[in-house]
């Protein structure tokens, strides 16, 4: 089972940056409650991967679902010259390396705006940015 399609390719936000020095390819997904990696790309993440507490349930855009029971946690990107963390959940993804779920999005306070293909982030204490 692979993850393939993003339904409406006008309706998102992709970009690259820089993962453990490495350009990942990411969509930033306002529709995805968790944070994903490709398999493919997972190993070159500086964490290994842990169990999960619990096993999540993923729907894929075909809708089927899958079970994951792993985390690949406080892994560094970079974005706009900022160092960032997230907890990535290995999954079979082909079109991308990295899907930015709400639970990173919420956390860094980040607005998607899909219209101007940015993502606006209002960290408390920091200067807003845009990527």
């Amino acid at each position: 089972m692979m993850t393939e399609e993003v339904e409406n390719p006008n309706d998102v936000v992709t970009g690259t940056f820089p993962v453990r020095s490495r350009s990942a390819y990411a969509l930033f997904d306002t529709g995805a409650m968790h944070s994903f990696v490709s398999l493919s790309f997972a190993r070159y993440l500086s964490t290994p991967s842990q169990d999960l507490e619990i096993g999540l349930a993923v729907e894929t855009p075909s809708g089927n679902t899958l079970v994951v029971d792993k985390v690949h946690k406080s892994c560094d990107l970079i974005l706009c010259d900022r160092m960032m963390l997230v907890d990535l959940v290995p999954l079979a993804i082909l079109k991308f390396d990295i899907i930015l779920g709400m639970d990173w999005l919420s956390a860094n306070q980040a607005s998607v705006d899909s219209f101007k293909k940015e993502v606006r982030f209002a960290i408390p204490e920091q200067l807003e940015f845009v990527f």
